[in-house]
């Protein structure tokens, strides 16, 4: 079982990125994020089970249990500061996952992708869907290309994992509690079908931290034409972050 792959290894990193997966997706969406961001920031990627090396695995139908384990992964391994990056259901996870870390171990930062705020309703049921309905869907947000969604071996492979991670976020039920301690960013596609910039907004509820809105042109998957206005983004909050650490690590502690 590989759950957490580091996709360009940084000893001398001072910041971690954690990467969590959208519906379907895996690790490997992220292994071109290092070359992107500082030099100071080491990505790491979470791998859910049913994809890449965890084909073998079944993938689990609810959100808890993927929190739990990457909770698991995260606590186990985490020596530095770090940020958690999270497009749709994976904005669910690292939302929960910081929830569930504080105080203790929590992000600098939370960033939070194509997603609606927690507290808003499901509108949408694509894991209710036929196999030709969400191939349409899927075709429709332009997350998957179309030369996999041709290939119906390959889809045989990959609708499972799609299925249940559908499933999970659209089961996933908000809790109320208290507001997080930790600022968060939210981004967005203008033309998003699923979450409007009212709907990503609402993350500004949940949180008595600095709060941060930026959209970008495009839809659900807005970073898949050119993922550099959100990776420079990313890379000059995380920039911030690191510049902070620093002047908190060498700031003298006064004495009385």
């Amino acid at each position: 079982m590989k759950a957490l792959v580091i996709p360009k290894r940084n000893p001398s990193a001072r910041f971690r990125l954690v990467c969590l997966p959208y519906a379907g997706g895996a690790a490997s969406s992220y292994r071109m994020w290092p070359a992107a961001l500082p030099e100071s920031v080491e990505v790491w990627a979470i791998q859910l089970p049913g994809r890449e090396g965890r084909m073998s695995e079944r993938p689990p139908v609810r959100l808890a249990p993927m929190v739990s384990e990457t909770m698991s992964v995260l606590t186990s391994m985490l020596d530095s500061p770090f940020a958690l990056f999270g497009h749709s259901m994976g904005a669910l996870m690292a939302f929960e996952l910081a929830r569930q870390l504080w105080p203790k171990f929590a992000p600098a930062k939370i960033f939070l992708s194509g997603c609606r705020g927690p507290r808003l309703p499901v509108r949408h049921s694509l894991h209710t869907l036929s196999e030709s309905q969400l191939l349409t869907d899927l075709r429709r947000l332009g997350g998957t290309h179309d030369a996999v969604l041709d290939d119906q071996e390959l889809m045989r492979v990959l609708l499972p994992a799609i299925y249940a991670d559908l499933e999970a976020s659209e089961t996933y039920e908000y809790v109320p509690s208290a507001p997080l301690q930790i600022p968060i960013t939210a981004f967005g596609g203008t033309q998003d079908p699923l979450a409007s910039e009212q709907d990503i907004a609402a993350w500004r509820e949940e949180t008595s931290g600095e709060f941060r809105l930026q959209l970008f042109p495009g839809g659900h998957f807005y970073f898949r034409p050119d993922p550099q206005p959100l990776l420079q983004t990313v890379a000059g909050e995380l920039e911030e972050l690191t510049a902070a650490q620093r002047s908190r690590s060498t700031t003298p502690v006064e004495r009385s």
